[in-house]
């Protein structure tokens, strides 16, 4: 039976890449997309995405051009009168602005919301809206949260979150049909936001401990810290480039964010066979099992990440099997077909 599905959304990062393989494998099924985003159709194009007819694109700020955004609704309600609707939120501010319309003007209709992320930014106006976002939680079809430990840090802290009917559906990635076997086991990459919050100044300190061993480092990215980062020619910064790409310059992903939820470039990689070493807390600890497909360390300590280094680049083989072995938990072919089923 033919689904209808609408996102509505101003996301990026990681959102960004959550809704990409939605919107593909959705296509893919022949279920019609309308799209609502503040970005035009390079969005899109940037993630390989290949639009069909039933992906339709509407280009609007979703936080500031309500209007607009009430007209498009308005639209695909009279195109779509005798169909149910599936609308799926990522941002909790977009789910309030936009759910009492759809409550009312939408009769037959489902609404999901997706929670990638505990709060990273605790100010007055994000606990305002997260709370206001419980209240409506228990009126949604489902909430699907990316983590246990994303979950239950939004249960502990807002209490109607509890009354939802909610699910943890982690991050999942395409895996790649040809794995190289380069030896890359003295090389490590660092996948992100050039930003406070990804560890960008702790990967420094790192890369500086270290560079002296004999490991160079690939950064991948952009953002306000990257003029600080560690100089030194065994160190190297390019710009984002495609996944295809950007996996086959390292042998080792670092990860040195406080907290993380469920990261895109921890599943990348381990796709591609590339073993973690993460200092972060957080619902890393789900998706990497220690020792075997990476490696989990508690606090900052220069002498024993270094020979965690040391212990996967002797033992690249052995974590390199684990790393292809655990992808199989996280194709997006088949996570992503049972999330839409489902919806």
């Amino acid at each position: 039976m033919k689904k209808i599905f609408v996102i509505i959304s101003n996301g990026e990062g990681g959102i960004a890449t959550f809704q990409k393989y939605l919107i593909e494998n959705i296509s893919k099924l022949n279920h019609k997309i309308y799209f609502i985003d503040k970005k035009n159709n390079s969005t899109l194009k940037f993630f390989n995405i290949k639009l069909k007819s039933n992906v339709e694109f509407f280009k609007s700020n979703t936080i500031y051009d309500i209007k607009k955004v009430f007209n498009y609704l308005k639209l695909i309600k009279n195109r779509e009168k005798n169909n149910k609707v599936i609308f799926v939120f990522s941002n909790p501010l977009l789910l309030i602005i936009y759910f009492w319309f759809l409550l009312f003007y939408f009769k037959n209709k489902k609404v999901n919301l997706f929670i990638h992320s505990h709060m990273l930014k605790i100010n007055f106006s994000q606990i305002i809206i997260n709370f206001l976002s419980s209240l409506i939680s228990p009126f949604l079809n489902k909430t699907y949260f990316v983590s246990n430990f994303t979950k239950n840090w939004w249960l502990k802290y807002f209490f109607f979150y509890k009354l939802s009917n909610y699910k943890v559906f982690y991050n999942s990635v395409k895996i790649p049909r040809f794995i190289k076997n380069q030896n890359l086991n003295n090389i490590i990459g660092f996948v992100g936001r050039l930003e406070i919050e990804k560890g960008i100044d702790v990967f420094s300190d790192i890369a500086r401990f270290i560079v002296k061993n004999n490991f160079k480092f690939e950064i991948f990215g952009d953002g306000s810290q990257k003029k600080k980062i560690f100089k030194h020619a065994n160190v190297k910064i390019n710009k984002w480039q495609k996944q295809e790409i950007i996996y086959k310059k390292f042998g080792i992903l670092l990860v040195t964010s406080p907290i993380e939820n469920c990261p895109f470039s921890v599943l990348e990689a381990k796709s591609y066979g590339i073993p973690t070493l993460s200092i972060s807390d957080g619902g890393i600890k789900e998706i990497v099992k220690n020792n075997k497909d990476g490696i989990l360390l508690n606090v900052k300590d220069m002498q024993n990440i270094k020979k965690s280094f040391f212990k996967i680049k002797q033992n690249y083989n052995f974590f390199k099997k684990n790393c292809l072995y655990e992808r199989k938990k996280f194709d997006e072919k088949i996570c992503y077909l049972k999330l839409i089923n489902e919806m």
